[in-house]
C-alpha cells in the first residue's frame, strides 16, 4: 500500500483507543469486548441429551467458571494452585481434564477399542467442541458425546472428592462405572418411549395369614429395616419397595465396582438367611399411606408403636377414599 503524501513515517498505535495511546482502561474494555464474541457458540449444548447435573456442569465448564485451584487463588480463597490429584502443575481446566497423568490414564481406558475421539489435539475449546458435536457411537452403542461428557463429569467429581477426602482414590475400573451410568440414564429416559400404555389397578394388599409386611421408603435404609424385622422374631416377611431398581439390585448379580456394593451384599445375606423373606415391588400410588407412616418414623424412636386414632398423615388418604377418589 502506497503511503499518502506528507503522511509521515509509519508508527505503532493502540487500536482500542480513539487517540491511539495505550491505557489500562482501554485494554480492559477491549478484553471485555473480545469476550462478547467467543470463537464457539455453546448454545448447542442445551440440545444434547445429558443428565441435568452433567449439562449444567458442562455449561459452567465451557464458560471457565468452575472453581479450579487457579481460579481460587485468583479470587483470594486459596494459596496453592497445584492440582490435588497429582500435586503438580497449575490446576487450570486444561490440566484438570487432559494434562494430569491420572486424567490421561482414565482417557486411555476409552481410547482402546473405543470409537470416541478423545485425542488431545488442538486447543481446549476445539477439543471440547469436536467431541461434544461428534455423532459417532461407541463400541457399547452409546452416543460418543454422552460418554465424553460423563468422563469430564467423573474427572471433576474425582477432583472434588480428593479435595474433601485426602484418602480418596480413583476406582479400579472407572470406565465401567462411567459407561454404566450413561447406559442406565439412557435406559431410564428413552427406553420406555415406545412402550404401550396400559391402565393398572393399584392397591396395597393385605398379606396372607402368618405373614407380615415391611415397607421401606428410604427413611431408614433397607439393611436396618431387615435387621429390625429379623430381630423382632418374624419368620415370614414381605418387603415392599416402590423402587423397581432396588428390587432388581437385590435379585440380580451386583458388579463389584457398584457404589453400593457392600450394602447390597449385606441385604442379600439377610434375604437368604433361614427365614422366608420376599422382596416385592409396589407402585408408589398404592403405597401412599405406608410412605407417610415411614416419614413419621424420622421423629419417633425405633420400636413398635400403636395408634388409637388415625395419624394425621392418613387423613387426606382416608378422605379421598371416602369420596371415591382412590
Amino acid at each position: 500500500m502506497l503511503a499518502k503524501p506528507h503522511s509521515g513515517p509509519a508508527k505503532v498505535i493502540w487500536g482500542w483507543s480513539n487517540c491511539g495511546d495505550f491505557s489500562v482502561k482501554s485494554a480492559y474494555l477491549g478484553a471485555i469486548e473480545a469476550k462478547r464474541f467467543p470463537l464457539w457458540s455453546w448454545r448447542f449444548i442445551w440440545n444434547l441429551k445429558f443428565p441435568p447435573m452433567v449439562l449444567y456442569f458442562l455449561w459452567t465448564l465451557v464458560h471457565e467458571k468452575i472453581l479450579t485451584n487457579l481460579q481460587r487463588v485468583v479470587r483470594g480463597t486459596a494459596a496453592d494452585f497445584s492440582y490435588p490429584r497429582c500435586n503438580s502443575g497449575i490446576e487450570n481446566v486444561d490440566h484438570l481434564l487432559r494434562g494430569c497423568r491420572e486424567s490421561i490414564a482414565i482417557w486411555e481406558k476409552f481410547s482402546k477399542g473405543s470409537t470416541s475421539s478423545v485425542a488431545f489435539k488442538g486447543d481446549l475449546e476445539g477439543w471440547l467442541v469436536g467431541n461434544l458435536q461428534s455423532g459417532k457411537l461407541t463400541d457399547d452403542k452409546l452416543p460418543s458425546y454422552l460418554q465424553f461428557s460423563n468422563v469430564l463429569w467423573f474427572l471433576w467429581k474425582g477432583r472434588c472428592n480428593k479435595v474433601c477426602d485426602l484418602n480418596f482414590s480413583t476406582p479400579q475400573s472407572p470406565h465401567l462405572i462411567i459407561n454404566m451410568f450413561a447406559k442406565d440414564w439412557l435406559d431410564a429416559n428413552f427406553a420406555a418411549t415406545n412402550r404401550d400404555i396400559a391402565l393398572l389397578s393399584v392397591a396395597s394388599l393385605e398379606p396372607n395369614e402368618n405373614w407380615v409386611k415391611l415397607n421401606i421408603y428410604g427413611s431408614r435404609n433397607s439393611e436396618t429395616g431387615l435387621k429390625m424385622a429379623r430381630n423382632s422374631g418374624f419368620s415370614e416377611v414381605i418387603v415392599e419397595f416402590d423402587s423397581l431398581t432396588t428390587v432388581h439390585l437385590i435379585y440380580t448379580i451386583t458388579r463389584h465396582n457398584h457404589p453400593l456394593f457392600n450394602l447390597i451384599q449385606n441385604c442379600k445375606k439377610f434375604v437368604a438367611a433361614d427365614w422366608c423373606c420376599n422382596i416385592n415391588h409396589i407402585y408408589r400410588e398404592g403405597n401412599k399411606l405406608v410412605d407417610g407412616l415411614a416419614r413419621m418414623g424420622h421423629s419417633m424412636d425405633i420400636g413398635t408403636d400403636f395408634f388409637k386414632d388415625p395419624p394425621s398423615v392418613s387423613m387426606p388418604i382416608l378422605y379421598a377414599d371416602y369420596r371415591g377418589l382412590t
